[in-house]
Protein backbone atom coordinates (compact mmCIF):
# COMPACT_ATOMS: atom_id res chain seq x y z
CA UNK A 1 0.00 0.00 0.00
CA UNK A 2 1.43 3.37 -0.87
CA UNK A 3 1.32 5.92 1.88
CA UNK A 4 1.55 9.91 1.40
CA UNK A 5 5.52 9.32 1.74
CA UNK A 6 5.72 7.31 -1.24
CA UNK A 7 3.36 9.02 -3.30
CA UNK A 8 4.72 12.93 -3.42
CA UNK A 9 4.50 13.01 -7.42
CA UNK A 10 0.87 13.36 -7.31
CA UNK A 11 0.74 16.79 -6.45
CA UNK A 12 3.57 18.20 -8.19
CA UNK A 13 2.61 19.57 -11.92
CA UNK A 14 5.29 17.40 -14.05
CA UNK A 15 5.86 19.67 -17.52
CA UNK A 16 5.39 18.30 -20.86
CA UNK A 17 7.05 15.55 -22.18
CA UNK A 18 10.28 15.91 -24.46
CA UNK A 19 8.62 13.61 -27.56
CA UNK A 20 12.31 15.08 -29.06
CA UNK A 21 14.05 11.49 -30.60
CA UNK A 22 17.01 10.55 -27.98
CA UNK A 23 20.11 9.68 -28.70
CA UNK A 24 22.06 7.24 -27.16
CA UNK A 25 24.26 9.89 -24.95
CA UNK A 26 21.54 10.83 -22.98
CA UNK A 27 19.49 7.67 -22.48
CA UNK A 28 20.75 5.83 -19.09
CA UNK A 29 22.23 2.80 -19.65
CA UNK A 30 21.98 1.28 -16.15
CA UNK A 31 18.28 1.59 -15.32
CA UNK A 32 18.46 3.69 -12.24
CA UNK A 33 16.32 6.30 -10.51
CA UNK A 34 17.42 9.62 -9.48
CA UNK A 35 15.51 8.05 -6.12
CA UNK A 36 18.59 5.33 -5.91
CA UNK A 37 20.81 7.73 -4.87
CA UNK A 38 18.91 8.93 -1.96
CA UNK A 39 18.83 12.48 -2.82
CA UNK A 40 16.16 14.66 -0.63
CA UNK A 41 12.90 15.38 -1.39
CA UNK A 42 12.85 19.01 -2.52
CA UNK A 43 15.77 17.75 -4.86
CA UNK A 44 13.77 15.41 -5.86
CA UNK A 45 10.62 17.44 -6.72
CA UNK A 46 12.82 20.08 -8.19
CA UNK A 47 14.54 17.32 -10.68
CA UNK A 48 10.54 16.00 -11.64
CA UNK A 49 9.19 19.42 -12.21
CA UNK A 50 12.08 20.61 -14.14
CA UNK A 51 11.26 17.63 -16.69
CA UNK A 52 14.14 15.06 -15.29
CA UNK A 53 12.86 11.72 -15.48
CA UNK A 54 16.29 9.14 -15.52
CA UNK A 55 19.59 9.78 -14.82
CA UNK A 56 21.47 10.15 -18.50
CA UNK A 57 24.56 8.22 -18.65
CA UNK A 58 26.68 11.24 -17.42
CA UNK A 59 25.24 11.90 -14.51
CA UNK A 60 24.95 7.94 -14.12
CA UNK A 61 28.70 7.85 -13.70
CA UNK A 62 29.32 11.31 -12.24
CA UNK A 63 26.53 11.96 -9.06
CA UNK A 64 27.68 8.96 -7.31
CA UNK A 65 31.28 10.06 -7.10
CA UNK A 66 30.07 13.60 -6.36
CA UNK A 67 27.67 12.69 -3.52
CA UNK A 68 30.77 10.51 -2.35
CA UNK A 69 32.62 13.90 -2.09
CA UNK A 70 35.21 13.52 -4.93
CA UNK A 71 36.86 15.60 -7.10
CA UNK A 72 35.47 15.22 -10.83
CA UNK A 73 36.36 16.40 -14.19
CA UNK A 74 33.70 14.81 -16.61
CA UNK A 75 33.34 15.61 -20.52
CA UNK A 76 30.22 15.02 -22.39
CA UNK A 77 28.07 16.33 -25.34
CA UNK A 78 26.15 19.52 -25.01
CA UNK A 79 22.26 18.89 -23.34
CA UNK A 80 23.54 15.11 -22.08
CA UNK A 81 23.33 16.62 -17.91
CA UNK A 82 26.78 17.85 -16.67
CA UNK A 83 25.35 21.01 -15.36
CA UNK A 84 22.27 19.57 -13.72
CA UNK A 85 24.91 16.49 -11.85
CA UNK A 86 27.03 19.44 -10.47
CA UNK A 87 23.68 21.56 -9.30
CA UNK A 88 22.65 18.22 -7.62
Amino acid sequence: MASAEDDWRKNLVAPKRDTRQQTEDVIGKRGTSFEDYFLTREILMGLFEAGFEHPSPIQEESIPMILAGRDMLARAKNGTGKTASFII
